[in-house]
């Protein structure tokens, strides 16, 4: 094997390594949401400076967003789901697009519950940090949101 191929396959090998450590990154992402452990989220998900676009208004920061996610899935039942993957790593950058399906229960407090399923993509890009990938930046995009139950609007100012 030339010296030159030799650094293509290590390129290659870095580039998969890359490419797992943030499918793996995201998993992380998934489990910290659906569990509220919070604190994980912002130390080892992600960065300083991440911006988040949702439902709600953009966020920027990660003490901004911690508060606003924190504050409204208080008491919530979630389950997210990632698949399907596109990433490209660009040095110790990356960005990437993720298929989506969430499930959200909110309890309302008139007693009844809020029930959101949503299917859609993560936009995302990625920061290669001292402790390892990080998500610097997250559009979620819903194409299509059922819900059930109570009146979200409605049951918050009933109560």
């Amino acid at each position: 094997m030339s010296d030159d191929e030799l650094r293509q396959l290590k390129a290659q090998v870095q580039r998969l390594n890359d490419i797992e450590d943030i499918k793996q990154l995201k998993a992380l992402y998934f489990e910290c949401a659906d569990g509220q452990d919070w604190e994980r989220y912002g130390n080892e998900v992600i960065t300083e400076d991440f911006y988040f676009d949702s439902d709600a208004e953009p966020l920027q920061g990660r003490d901004a967003v911690i508060e606003m996610v924190s504050t409204s899935l208080k008491g919530a039942t979630t389950v997210h789901h990632g698949h399907t993957p596109r990433i490209e790593i660009d040095g110790d950058t990356a960005i990437g697009t993720w298929h989506m399906a969430d499930y959200v229960t909110i309890p309302l407090p008139n007693g009844e519950a809020y029930v959101i399923r949503g299917y859609g993509y993560y936009h995302e890009t990625y920061r290669r940090t001292p402790d390892g990938w990080r998500i610097s930046s997250s559009r979620m995009q819903r194409i299509r949101v059922d819900s059930e139950g109570a009146d979200f609007a409605m049951a918050d100012t009933e109560s």
